[in-house]
């Protein structure tokens, strides 16, 4: 499996296999691979102020996208949140109007 982040930072893995067990364990092996070389080879082509104002444009661009996305995710959730709680409510109505007759 190959990942390509976006921008620097701690990211979080999390390797299930379900086969594994506390009898039968499995190792995983991970190889990590860092490419500084595109930023440094993108900071060459350019030249001395232009080429921080274009690596940086690009960096600020790249956040405001991933925050973009954090927050249709969470609009997302929340939306889903929403529906099932009204779903659990009108059953629990329902639930509540046949005990009623019991």
């Amino acid at each position: 499996v190959t990942h390509k982040f976006e921008v620097d930072g701690e990211a979080n893995v999390c390797i299930r296999s379900s086969s594994a067990n506390p009898k039968f364990p499995q190792l995983f092996g991970l190889r990590v691979e860092t490419n500084v070389h595109d930023l440094a080879s993108k900071k060459a082509s350019h030249s001395g102020d232009e080429a921080s104002a274009d690596v940086h444009l690009s960096q600020m661009e790249l956040e405001m996208q991933r925050i973009q996305n954090g927050m249709r995710t969470i609009i997302n959730q929340a939306d889903f949140a929403k529906t099932r709680d009204a779903e659990f409510h009108i059953q629990t109505k329902h639930m509540h109007e046949a005990s009623m007759w019991w």
